[in-house]
């Protein structure tokens, strides 16, 4: 198995004659399979997503946001962001370039309604918790675009459908809102974060140490401790040890691989201690959780569809 870096988490379909990708998220487990998902990271393009069932939350380097059934969410291109799942919990993402959103490319409407609020700078997470009316409009238009792409067939009328509701849901937004830089603090914030994470994402399989995450972040020890403590109410270690289970879960996926296997990919020094660490993390052996996994998909309606 490929050891993947996916702290920076680039959309697959971006080369493709439809790039939009979407992931139907329940329980924390994406459809289709895509690792990272549920880490803290970032992306080039503009993602939409609408929580269709139960509780998740939401981190930025700056806010946390307790996103709630019916509500929505915004990240525009290269905000740091990470969505943890509750128990029972449905959400649906929508990633795709902000070029989808061109109407009438070559004219200076683009460049007014999207480019100067989708600029790399910005780094803008919003959430439509239903504060105002028309948060109301966003969500909606956001369902009737999960409702075409869990259709069984992606017909080019439905994909259409797909990407003008895409449009609507983002004119509602620009119409009722204005763009807002983050702070040079922020701004700066994040980019150690992207920089630290980026590192870890490459590196989790590595014996390293919080030195040298500092030195790839180009801050002192001292200040990456604050970077994460602002941002992640963690440590940089406690995270690299969240991160690597979490690498192990998606490993374990994969009903051929050894638990030795799984350890050494994951960045553990051991079995023994992978399995120790895990079983207190997660409750249950690594070997119990690819059993409950494997009979868990196994199970009618959670195949998922998107």
């Amino acid at each position: 198995m490929e050891k993947r870096t996916e702290i920076h988490a680039p959309n697959p379909m971006l080369e493709t004659d439809f790039p939009l990708l979407v992931l139907d998220v329940r329980d924390g487990i994406s459809y289709p399979p895509r690792v990272g998902h549920n880490e803290m990271h970032w992306h080039e393009d503009v993602q939409f997503i609408i929580f269709v069932q139960g509780s998740a939350s939401v981190d930025t380097p700056e806010n946390h946001y307790s996103c709630q059934e019916g509500s929505a969410l915004l990240v525009t291109p290269d905000a740091l962001h990470r969505v943890t799942s509750a128990k029972g919990s449905v959400y649906t993402s929508f990633v795709f370039p902000a070029r989808v959103l061109g109407l009438l490319p070559g004219g200076d409407l683009p460049l007014q309604a999207v480019s100067r609020r989708t600029d790399a700078r910005m780094q803008t997470v919003v959430h439509f918790d239903g504060s105002e009316a028309w948060h109301g409009e966003i969500a909606a238009c956001l369902a009737k675009v999960r409702a075409a792409a869990m259709a069984e067939s992606a017909t080019p009328e439905k994909r259409y459908r797909m990407v003008a509701y895409l449009c609507a849901a983002w004119s509602c937004y620009i119409d009722n809102s204005e763009p807002v830089a983050p702070s040079k603090a922020a701004a700066k914030l994040s980019e150690r974060m992207r920089a630290a994470l980026a590192f870890m994402g490459g590196h989790y399989a590595d014996p390293i140490e919080t030195c040298d995450i500092a030195r790839a972040a180009c801050v002192s020890e001292s200040a990456l401790l604050r970077c994460f403590r602002e941002t992640l109410q963690t440590t940089p270690h406690a995270y690299l040890q969240s991160l690597r289970l979490d690498k192990a879960t998606e490993f374990l996926r994969d009903p051929d691989v050894s638990m030795a296997q799984v350890a050494a990919r994951a960045g553990f020094s051991d079995s023994s201690h992978f399995s120790r660490t895990f079983k207190k993390a997660l409750g249950m052996t690594p070997t119990a959780y690819q059993r409950a996994l494997r009979e868990r998909l196994c199970e009618p309606g959670e195949t998922g569809n998107a």
